[in-house]
């Protein structure tokens, strides 16, 4: 009991210094623009650990533990792999002419590549991806909570939804990306800390390797083609899915500079490949510490290390860096879904909107998009599910249009929505036969879906 008071003391402590930053990061805060892309001030070092932070969340922290858990590292392609990928891209191809244009939002960019219709679409359509974003990360808070105290799972959940929602509204970005600097210090010392205490419960390196069920650390297929496609489909959905996010390019447009903007996505990618390992591995050796989890229970391998192998001072530590990781990935997403809703719908209906009145819309709309994505959160079951599906929503249908946007002058309105309907339609169609045809199986519906949406922007811009 003493121990667990410990554990409950050190989180509270914890949320409560998170909302006190978020407070005093809402005094910079005076205007719309202050409170979607922080000014366009923030330093490459900030820059860095807020995409840092925002890809490392529930995804990486329970999913991909689990998925290694479960399937090793053939399970993980998809993050963390997949999501370096995104990084590396972004940096190289997207960031740079994204914060020269000096755009507030991604559907910004739409709107002067495609057309207003193609703006409104991009937004009404990212919209319920981060709602299952979000929801996905306040899951996962959830439980955590409730797996150190008395409460409920709802009532977790509840009370999670409330502390991130206070703080994003209050603060915006200022408030996101420093408390995602924080959040990130905290994530990786929680991290290191677990890690060498599970390495020495399971035996070190020689007793690792020859514990683990057989092919856990393969890196590539070793059956034929289906497991190939579904291995591409992996690295696209991580690689490409992300790539039109407004979270992702949200920072670009905070950076002070074109060259902070791509020194960031690279720095972010190497400390997301260095410490998204972590819960790789610490998932994979749970697979003999605490062998015979269920796939949901083993979303929570890391938690359920942390209970087992750390001293309660140690496991406040943890349970601070597993809390950490959850609401940098939720605050983003829920600015995000403001960012593009107030920006790409609300305003060009109401073009003579001031600052000020920007700002309060962008408020509303966070404790609106809150509040929906906490009804999902309530009904929902996997945390790495709904990742996945989040990320293929971008994939299927906004990837070709963004990409060819910047790389092919002949694409245009027409062939931009298209490509959206129909890469989305497809995905349905292709998805809903697999289910019929090889019920239980995993199927790679995604990829017919982007050729189709790349195919479709191609035929029909021409």
């Amino acid at each position: 009991m003493a121990g667990q008071t410990i554990v409950l003391v050190g989180v509270i402590a914890y949320l409560a210094f998170t909302l006190v930053v978020g407070f005093l990061a809402g005094r910079n805060v005076k205007e719309g623009d202050d409170f979607l892309v922080a000014g366009r001030q923030l330093p490459t070092w900030l820059c860095t650990f807020t995409v840092f932070a925002t890809w490392f969340g529930a995804g990486t922290c329970l999913g991909a533990a689990g998925a290694a858990y479960q399937e090793g590292i053939l399970g993980v392609i998809v993050d963390p792999f997949g999501a370096v990928l995104c990084l590396v891209l972004a940096g190289t191809f997207f960031f740079k002419p994204l914060r020269r244009l000096r755009f507030l939002t991604v559907g910004d960019y739409f709107r002067e590549r495609y057309g207003d219709t193609t703006e409104r679409a991009v937004a009404l359509l990212l919209a319920p991806i981060y709602v299952l974003w979000v929801a996905s990360q306040l899951v996962a808070f959830g439980f955590v909570v409730k797996s150190i105290t008395a409460l409920s799972t709802t009532t977790s959940i509840i009370l999670s939804t409330v502390i991130v929602l206070t703080y994003t509204a209050v603060g915006g970005m200022w408030a996101v990306a420093l408390t995602d600097f924080i959040q990130a210090f905290v994530l990786i010392g929680g991290l290191l800390y677990l890690l060498p205490v599970v390495w020495q419960q399971a035996g070190g390196w020689s007793q690792i390797v020859a514990r683990l069920p057989k092919g856990h650390l393969s890196f590539w297929p070793s059956k034929g083609g289906l497991a190939w496609l579904l291995y591409c489909q992996a690295w696209l959905i991580g690689g490409l899915g992300d790539l039109p996010g407004q979270e992702l390019m949200g920072r670009a447009m905070s950076a002070k500079d074109e060259e902070t903007a791509r020194s960031s996505a690279y720095f972010a990618g190497i400390l997301y490949l260095t410490v998204g390992l972590v819960p790789v591995f610490l998932g994979m050796m749970g697979a003999f510490l605490i062998p015979g989890l269920a796939e949901k229970e083993a979303e929570y391998i890391l938690l359920k290390l942390g209970l087992q192998y750390l001293p309660p001072v140690g496991m406040a530590l943890f349970a601070g860096a597993l809390i950490s990781a959850l609401m940098s990935s939720a605050d983003s997403a829920l600015l995000a879904q403001a960012s593009l809703i107030v920006e790409n719908v609300i305003k060009p209906y109401r073009p003579k909107m001031d600052g000020k009145e920007v700002l309060r819309y962008c408020r509303t709309t966070v404790v609106v998009s809150g509040f929906v994505a906490l009804f999902v959160a309530l009904a929902a079951q996997k945390v790495f599910k709904l990742m996945i599906l989040a990320s293929a929503f971008g994939l299927v249908s906004l990837a070709a249009p963004f990409i060819m946007g910047f790389w092919w002058k002949g694409a245009n309105e027409p062939g931009a929505l298209s490509a959206m309907i129909l890469g989305f339609v497809t995905w349905g169609t292709v998805d809903l036969w697999a289910r019929v045809a090889y019920p239980g199986r995993d199927f790679p519906s995604f990829l017919p879906a982007l050729v189709v949406s790349f195919v479709t922007i191609g035929v029909v811009s021409k």
